[in-house]
């Protein structure tokens, strides 16, 4: 993609209008920045802290339920960190579609003001947005100076330590593998373990783990080749053997949701 660009046949007029938006508006979903923080459940103080709680774009505005509830289980679990009011964009986007001078300029100006922050670490809850940080940042400019976590690598052993662990209560769900949180990172083991942990039955698509099918949102795919991500998230909800679906990335969930309302499924 970044070959297209240079000989000027990309981005495409989609991707261009998602670029203007995230330059305009500091998000790739054209959510209002006032609102960035509509999802938080209460008053949240001001404080500094070593370590940032980074929701996303898609989790601020379109999954706002994906960010309130990470949010309470790192404040049940008693994590110490900050939130920030005007987070902005990852600049995943930009990379994606293969503008990577734009991209650059993106990670540097994070990455500038994670330090002045005295950011170390930051979790994540957006499996596009850790991807971005963790392999995208270093690839662009080399290294960077904080830990990128997310919050799934954290919830199991969190709920250990902290001693909690709820009866089973009857509850089943499908889990969905996201392609960057399982064939990228091999987080397989972690979310199944802490869904457990919380008294949930796991059940499987035929197609799980490394074999997982993707729910077609991501790589900048829905923006452009809606019928095909309509498609594809349509095959696994069809294939779900529970009607809740469970899934660690936002983009999924919102895919998931979108694609059963458009063709009329149950599936939640």
């Amino acid at each position: 993609r970044i070959e297209l660009v240079s000989k000027g046949l990309a981005p495409l007029e989609r991707q261009k209008a998602i670029i203007e938006g995230i330059q305009r508006l500091g998000n790739s979903v054209n959510g209002d920045p006032s609102r960035r923080l509509d999802w938080l459940p209460e008053e949240f103080p001001g404080k500094e802290s070593s370590t940032l709680f980074y929701a996303g774009c898609l989790a601020s505005y379109l999954v706002k339920d994906a960010a309130t509830s990470a949010y309470l289980l790192l404040k049940k679990l008693e994590v110490d960190f900050m939130i920030l009011p005007d987070e902005g964009c990852c600049g995943i986007y930009y990379h994606e579609v293969g503008k990577i001078d734009l991209a650059r300029e993106k990670f540097e100006e994070n990455v500038a003001r994670f330090k002045k922050l005295g950011v170390k670490r930051v979790i994540l809850i957006c499996a596009g947005c850790y991807h971005c940080f963790k392999r995208l940042y270093p690839q662009v400019l080399g290294s960077i100076d904080f830990e990128v976590t997310h919050i799934i690598q954290l919830l199991p052993s969190l709920l250990k330590e902290r001693g909690i662990k709820l009866e089973e209560k009857g509850m089943e769900v499908t889990y969905h593998d996201p392609c960057r949180l399982g064939r990228v990172e091999g987080f397989y083991d972690q979310p199944r373990e802490a869904l457990r942990l919380c008294g949930v039955k796991v059940n499987e698509i035929a197609e799980n783990r490394q074999n997982a099918l993707c729910c077609g949102a991501g790589a900048a795919v829905r923006s452009v080749y809606r019928d095909l991500s309509l498609k594809l998230a349509s095959q696994i909800l069809d294939e779900a053997p529970v009607s809740q679906i469970v899934t660690p990335c936002p983009f999924c969930q919102f895919n998931f949701s979108y694609t059963a309302h458009k063709i009329g499924s149950d599936k939640k």
